[in-house]
């Protein structure tokens, strides 16, 4: 069988995308055994994708949920097969880094979930600038 031009330039071209992506991407099953970890999830949780995968994502990382709690959020995408919010998760260093996240079910071609696909958009310097200005405001306030 013939192959074309683009498959033998770019044989790995889907995995090149996912390990390049600025943007954090894991994929679990079901159950939240990470399936996928993509070089922005290590970076973000200083876990590497070999110690990742397999493991329960709650054995991995504890998120800090904006706005609702875990449960309700699990709830939400359980109902609408998507959930979205800001989440922050403290690093071993005791540095803690703020996403976007977008976690919604993988399905197949029959509709039927069959993993779980989180997408998370690193805001931790917009973060950090919002709280600068909320404590110069105070500090200003104080003064007047």
């Amino acid at each position: 069988m013939k192959t074309s031009t683009a498959e033998t330039s770019f044989p790995r071209y889907d995995e090149l995308l996912f390990q390049n992506v600025s943007e954090i991407i894991v994929i679990t099953d079901l159950q939240f055994h990470v399936q996928a970890w993509n070089k922005a999830a290590e970076n973000a949780y200083g876990i590497s994708a070999c110690e990742a995968i397999g493991k329960r994502m709650r054995d991995l990382v504890r998120f800090k949920f904006f706005d609702t709690t875990q449960e309700e959020a699990m709830d939400e995408l359980r109902r609408h097969r998507v959930w979205k919010g800001k989440i922050s998760y403290t690093n071993q260093r005791g540095e803690t880094h703020y996403f976007l996240q977008t976690v919604k079910y993988i399905l197949d071609d029959a509709g039927s979930a069959v993993g779980i696909l989180a997408l998370g958009h690193d805001i931790t310097d917009r973060q950090r600038a919002e709280e600068q200005l909320v404590k110069s405001g105070q500090f200003y306030r104080t003064l007047v």
